[in-house]
This record gives C-alpha cells, structure tokens and sequence, in this order.
C-alpha cells in the first residue's frame, strides 16, 4: 500500500526555487523536490515536537531513511507563475527583485511513496503532516495530511523507460540519496583524507593534526539525516554546488502542469461562498512585539472596517451590496441587518497577548466579490503605534477547516468557533457592553438586553447567565479594553464577563452587545466544569 502525503495551500501560493536556480532567474521547483519535503518534514520535528539538538530520534530517522529510499510520483493540481517586481535599497542601490511562485487556485498536490509504513512510523508521519505549516518560504502555508490513496491521477513521475504519453516534458528533481548509497559516497570521499591524516606506526595524532582531520571532514555529514539537517548558507560556504546527500532525478511532468501565462480569473459562479475569512496582520519589519495588544480589539477592529470600506468603493461587484455585507451600511445610513453583515474579530492566535490575526465572519456567506474585496485590502493601521499595519488574507472556508488547523491556532479558533456538536457553556472573552441604558427590571436590565441580542441572531435563550467575578480564575481583568472611539461610544460605560448557559447546544463565533461587529462581547466554549480555552474578561469594570 502506498503512502501518500496530501498538501493544500490555503493562501494559493507555493514560493520556492530550486537549489541550483537564483531568485531572480524567476523559476519556480514545481512539483516540491523529495529533499525539500524530507527537510521540512525534519524542521517540523525539531520546531513543533521537541527534538533534541544532537538529531532526531531513532523512529524519525528510521521514517525519512524510509521515504528517502523511493522517488515518489506526483498528482498535481493546476497552476501558473506568478511574480511581483520590487526594488530593495542595499548599501545605497536599489536592485530589482522579482518575486516569483505558483499560484494555485483550487485542489492539492498529492506526493506518493511506493512504500508501506510500519505502524508507528506512519503514526508519526502523520503527527509531521499535521504540524507542518509551510513549505518552502514561509508565505507559502500549508494545511498536510497522510491519506491512505491517491485520489487523483499521477500527472508527475520518475523517469522508468521514458516519457510515459504525449503531452509530457523531462524536468530535474532534487532528491535525497538512498541511506547506504550515502553511506557508501560518504567512505569514497573522506578515504583520501583519512589517509592523509593517518598517523606513522607507533605514533598517535596530535592535537593539531586532529583539529585539521575534523576541519577537513566537516564538509561531509556522517549520514544522510545529517546531510539533510545541513544548514544551507554553511553547505555554499564550503563550496558545494549540490548538496551532499542529493541526487537529481528525471522526472516525466505534464506540460501543462505549470502554465507560463497568467491564469485565467475564475467564474464566479465557481467560486464558493464560504462564511469564514482569515486575515494575517503584521508590522513592516516582521516584530510580534509591535503588533496591537489585546484590549484594542475594539478600535482596531473600527481601523480595518474603514480599510474595507476604501476596498469597496475602489473594487468591483455591486457596490450597495458589498457595502451592506462588509460594513453593514446602505446608501440611507446604518442598516439594520439583524447582524448578518460581516464581524472582524481581532484574535491573538499565538497566544503572546498580541493581535496578530483577525476572523472575518458572515453568517450570510462571503462570495466571490467579498473575497476579492478581502484579496484588495492591504494594509490598515494602529493608533498610538507602529502605524500602518500590513494585511494578508490567510484562508477561506467554513467553520471544520479552521479547528483543524494545527497547534495553538488550531486551539484558539475552535474556542471561538466551538466544537462541532456545539456547546452548551460561553464564557466572555473580551468585554460586554449593553447596547442600551441598563435598567434594573424588563426588556432593558442586563438579563432582558442579552436575551433579546440571541432573539436578534436567531439564537435559543440562555437558560442560565451569571455575571462573573472581576479578575477570578477564568475572568482575568479588562479593566483596559477600549471600549469606543472618537466616533463611536458606548450608551453604557459598564462592561461585564458573563456566563452564559443554553439548554441545547451552539455554535460560534458567539458575538453578543455593543461593538459586537468589531470584536467586544465576544464569548468562547468551555466544556461542562472545565474552564475557557484563553481569555480576558471581567466584570462591572467602568471606563
């Protein structure tokens, strides 16, 4: 049986080169070489699971010697080049840069090994899959999977007795050697300086001398783990022109597997609407430390609002629809949309009590024009700090694709999104803020208000809410959170942590109160006596 590895790119780009290719030559290593995978997979291992420094452990080198053994073939979606042309200023000159990758729209590449794990390497193969977040440059994210067979048609295979049909072309694919065929290039290599070094009869080697023999043999790994963990700048520093423990391979390519033209816009009838939008925002020089804190979700969220509304106006579609879908406006004001229009929900996926993402959600659906409005928007900014913010869009999709992503975001998202039976218990993760005056009794006490938002969003009513206490285990203080803005302000400037507790379960994102749109009165899930994923709430905090 073979093994197949699934990769899907949810921002549509694979960015790499070839090992013996300049960036600005523009070309592009499709399909993703074996050597390239084997060293990302070892990566994943050292970065996600702990690894010690001295090398991974026996079942992972036993699982990359495995792989490493066999050329697999390919199953590869549709794709075409794309580059962008930049000038970076160096030293007083500002040479051209151009930045090429694959754009690839829909579907997966599908890498398959013609060998069978045994169970505990597939177990960790799988493990790898899952926590691999990139390949290539770290643009280039990745959702992996190990699937048990191809599901779609090899289109990509290691030369056998020639080109398999018309319609392919012969390309060189970086692969790793064999784990003895190295072995054996490794004890062909370092016999002359062995020999070299090799002290008299009678005589042992020097301290000198030894330094030499090491210096000399660095260049060579001891084994083809070694070679694969080799650091690339320290490999063109010793001066090889291939990487020791690589082959070339060559393969057979549909040739028309990677078009040299500009892909053709999709229809958008094809284009899926889908209610979930990640949104990846950075600082220009890459620092988390500079990102926003936790308690502007409000007045960031206002910034990215007033970002889209600049993309709707320059981008195409109907406009007055757009408008009512991403900022909840019509042309006579602020429509009331029962809060159907578009939530941005800023979160801190990494868990360092920065912004670094944010949720776009649509209960409607974002089609193929919200999307491109989302593909338009690029920047936005932060009061009182680094000012302008850069703005990517991350992935699109439902709800189950975004709690399978891996690690800590994986973790954050799903107690936002809740499980997918649903949930029963909410807890605040940022600040509820009544839409209207409190009072103490009726429609507009804090019970009536709550109740009547879940009526507004088609909701059950809770059976059960409790204002929790300030800064207690599960609500830790907001006592910070910003709560308006020079344009907005709050009818009421208390903000609580509820509990909320419903007879059946829901799912989220469960946005709740004033500001709900642009992050505040945002609840998580927790489980029956457990306690909320991450959190910042508190209670009867005045601001």
């Amino acid at each position: 049986m073979p093994t197949v590895l699934q990769i899907r790119f949810p921002g549509r780009r694979y960015h790499a080169t070839p090992w013996d290719h300049h960036v600005n030559e523009g070309v592009v290593e499709w399909p993703p070489s074996p050597w390239r995978l084997l060293r990302a997979l070892l990566a994943t291992g050292f970065t996600k699971l702990g690894w010690p420094s001295q090398g991974p452990p026996d079942l992972a080198r036993r699982l990359v010697q495995r792989l490493a053994s066999v050329a697999p073939a390919y199953a590869l979606p549709p794709a075409s080049t794309a580059h962008t042309r930049h000038y970076v200023d160096a030293d007083g000159k500002k040479p051209l840069i151009f930045d090429t990758w694959a754009q690839v729209e829909d579907g997966q590449i599908q890498v398959v090994w013609d060998v069978e794990l045994p169970a505990d390497q597939l177990e960790l193969f799988q493990l790898l899959a899952e926590y691999l977040g990139y390949l290539g440059r770290a643009e280039s994210w990745t959702l992996a999977r190990v699937i048990d067979q191809p599901t779609a048609a090899i289109n990509c295979l290691p030369d056998q007795d020639g080109a398999p049909e018309r319609g392919f072309e012969a390309l060189s694919v970086l692969c790793p050697m064999d784990s003895d065929a190295y072995l054996a290039w490794r004890a062909a290599r370092v016999a002359p300086i062995l020999a070299e070094y090799q002290p008299a009869p009678g005589k042992k080697l020097t301290a000198a001398r030894k330094k030499k023999l090491d210096k000399a043999l660095a260049p060579f790994p001891v084994d083809l783990i070694a070679a694969l963990c080799a650091d690339t700048n320290a490999l063109k520093a010793q001066g090889w022109s291939a990487a020791p423990g690589s082959r070339t391979v060559l393969y057979w390519r549909r040739s028309d597997a990677l078009s040299v033209h500009a892909a053709p816009p999709p229809r958008p009838a094809r284009v899926e609407s889908v209610p979930f939008a990640l949104l990846a925002i950075a600082t220009a020089s890459r620092g988390t430390s500079a990102l926003p804190p936790l308690h502007r979700v409000f007045p960031q969220g206002r910034l990215l609002h007033a970002a889209l509304a600049s993309a709707v106006h320059r981008g195409p579609g109907d406009h007055a629809r757009l408008a009512l879908l991403l900022l909840g406006k019509s042309e006579q004001g602020p429509a009331r949309l029962n809060h159907q229009h578009a939530h941005l929900l800023h979160l801190d996926l990494d868990q360092d009590r920065r912004l670094d993402h944010v949720l776009v959600y649509a209960p409607t659906g974002l089609d193929a024009d919200a999307q491109q409005i989302l593909r338009m928007t690029h920047r936005t900014w932060m009061k009182g700090g680094v000012g302008e913010l850069r703005v990517a869009l991350a992935g699109l999709g439902d709800a189950e694709l975004f709690r399978q992503l891996p690690g800590c975001a994986g973790q954050v998202l799903a107690s936002v999104l809740g499980p997918r039976e649903g949930s029963r218990l909410w807890v605040s993760e940022t600040p509820f803020v009544a839409p209207r005056m409190l009072k103490k009794r009726g429609k507009d006490s804090l019970e009536g208000q709550i109740s009547l938002e879940c009526q507004r969003r088609g909701l059950p009513q809770p059976s059960d809410m409790r204002v929790l206490p300030a800064g207690g285990p599960t609500t830790p203080s907001i006592r910070h959170f910003i709560l308006h803005d020079q344009t907005h302000q709050p009818p009421w400037r208390t903000s609580y942590a509820i509990e909320l507790d419903f007879d059946q379960p829901i799912h989220g994102p469960l946005c709740l109160g004033y500001g709900a749109h642009y992050g505040l009165g945002r609840f998580v899930c927790r489980s029956v006596g457990g306690e909320a994923a991450s959190g910042a709430a508190a209670s009867g905090v005045e601001t």
